[in-house]
């Protein structure tokens, strides 16, 4: 004989007191009840408010019962585990339609609350945004990219939002770079491997990424690994202005413009704080036979850690060229104290600087900690027995942690 719960019993109740179940049927009622306190309390509750419709001459339930039941229900609750006789088969037919009842009942009540779990999530998805679909650039904290004559130009890594229009966009293959400055002159970098970075099933919906960066007369040939950008020689690109006779020229730009490769604007921003260095002059191909570099940044500011590696060559700092900013500091060797860069500065080895850009005040001020982006491809210029050399020891980029609004450029390109 199959079991039944209180919730069966308890649906089949009006059915047993209005005489419409079989012999089986009320037997298995019977023998649940007995056993249990809960639908007994139901069946007294159900009884008590039969006997208050009589009183107040209400019709009794209808239609004859049984021989042997009781149309109150006494029996029901007064019957015992083994007052049921044997019987072959419940009425399972009506057992069946009871559970059927029951659960679609669960089966509605869950589709309701997938349902609004599923519109809370569109709509969550849809509304939580900082901006409307498209591709942002950063607000510019302190940035420098770095112009060669050479085939080989260090790449650089530039920080992007992307807010898709569905869940699951990627973002656009993007074309070039162009940056502007004031005298109308134009520079162009192609720009390339626009990965993301994190996300799980198309959440959040804004995702932040970068994007690599890399000059050249035809599109670079790159490699990835980790956050390491590598470009192979390409033809190089011509100048962005004449020499002039100086061996470096340095130039804030005015604005920036990312374009898809058939020259639509994909993105557009300020170039407040973003400086170009165009070197005349080659570049010093022996650096790291002498040096060592590591790039980071904090809210002070971008840095890098300088040491001398050679065997018994001292490598004199002459020249370090970085955004303009209120002080550049270094730290030498293990101290803990910064002190103004003085230069020139000479590393024997085994010695190591770090120097960092600590403004407080001017284009590369960073007050109270505010999120900025940090580009920084520093180009120095050394001089080793007796040589003067120019060196771009690589390329770093960050985007420290904060308010997307402050640090993304949230406006539609015009």
């Amino acid at each position: 004989m199959p079991e039944i719960t209180c919730a069966v019993v308890r649906d089949l109740l009006d059915a047993y007191l209005d005489g419409e179940t079989s012999e089986e049927t009320r037997s298995v009622l019977r023998e649940h009840v007995a056993s249990c306190p809960a639908c007994q309390e139901a069946v007294a509750t159900r009884l008590s408010l039969l006997g208050e419709l009589r009183q107040l001459g209400a019709a009794t339930p209808t239609g004859a019962s049984p021989a042997g039941a009781s149309p109150s229900g006494a029996s029901l609750v007064g019957a015992s585990p083994g007052a049921s006789p044997t019987a072959p088969s419940p009425d399972q037919a009506l057992i069946r339609r009871a559970r059927r009842r029951l659960l679609a009942s669960v089966w509605r009540r869950l589709a309701l609350a997938a349902l609004g779990v599923s519109l809370l999530t569109g709509l969550g998805w849809y509304f939580i945004t900082p901006a409307g679909s498209g591709l942002y650039l950063p607000r510019i904290g302190l940035a420098q990219l770095v112009v060669t004559p050479e085939s080989s130009e260090p790449g650089s890594w530039l920080p992007f939002l992307w807010v898709p229009s569905y869940p699951g966009q990627a973002p656009p293959e993007p074309g070039r770079l162009l940056v502007r400055f004031d005298d109308g002159s134009v520079g162009q970098w192609y720009a390339f491997d626009a990965h993301l970075e994190g996300g799980f099933a198309g959440f959040p919906r804004y995702r932040e990424g970068n994007l690599g960066l890399a000059r050249g007369s035809a599109p670079p040939l790159w490699s990835r690994v980790g956050d390491a950008l590598g470009v192979e020689g390409q033809p190089p690109a011509p100048p962005i202005w004449p020499d002039g006779g100086s061996p470096y020229v340095q130039r804030e730009a005015a604005s920036i413009t990312l374009t898809r490769p058939g020259g639509w604007i994909l993105a557009g921003g300020s170039g407040r704080n973003l400086y170009v260095v165009q070197v005349n002059e080659p570049l010093w191909s022996e650096g790291t036979r002498y040096l060592a570099c590591g790039m980071g940044a904090g809210l002070s500011g971008p840095y890098f850690v300088l040491r001398n590696i050679s065997a018994e060559t001292a490598v004199e700092l002459v020249e370090v060229v970085l955004p303009p900013t209120g002080s550049v500091q270094v730290t030498l060797n293990d101290a803990t104290r910064s002190i103004p860069l003085a230069l020139p500065l000479t590393l024997a080895p085994g010695e190591s600087a770090q120097i960092f850009a600590a403004a407080s005040e001017g284009p590369g001020s960073n007050p109270g900690g505010d999120p900025r982006c940090y580009v920084i491809t520093p180009l120095l210029v050394v001089r080793v027995d007796g040589r003067l050399h120019y060196w771009v020891p690589g390329s770093f980029s960050t985007s420290l942690a904060g308010p997307l609004r402050e640090r993304y450029d949230l406006e539609p390109p015009e």
